[in-house]
């Protein structure tokens, strides 16, 4: 069974550098305005990437410059890991760089990880 095991958000909205260890049961807790719905946004925008809308998806949330954590965001970064299987591992990462209203994609990656240890890049 396929499950996410990591993720990676940095500088999005209050979340200026998060990297947690995902289990099969994850709970976000905590007091309001501390990032609970800012790691399930990223998560969205993950998954919009995945799907080809990340563009439209940003849109919905008023732009790249306004989701980047302020005074501290030359980038968004994102980023997760993903078992496919006892033994396959993806790794996905993006980076965006904020242009006026609009965004550059600085860099996205995709690896998949074997059995045997061997790294091989999907998209790079």
């Amino acid at each position: 069974m396929s499950r996410f095991t990591h993720l990676t958000i940095k500088r999005f909205r209050r979340l200026i550098d998060l990297d947690v260890e995902l289990r099969p049961l994850t709970v976000l807790l905590g007091v309001n305005g501390v990032g609970k719905s800012s790691v399930l946004d990223g998560i969205s925008l993950l998954s919009s990437s995945a799907s080809g809308r990340l563009r439209e998806r940003l849109g919905e949330m008023g732009g790249l410059a306004t989701v980047t954590t302020i005074d501290r965001a030359k980038h968004l970064v994102l980023g997760t890991r993903m078992e496919q299987d006892a033994s396959t591992v993806l790794d996905y990462s993006l980076a965006l760089q904020p242009t006026g209203t609009a965004y550059i994609i600085e860099k996205e990656r995709l690896y998949q990880e074997e059995p045997d240890g061997l790294v091989s890049s999907i998209y790079n």
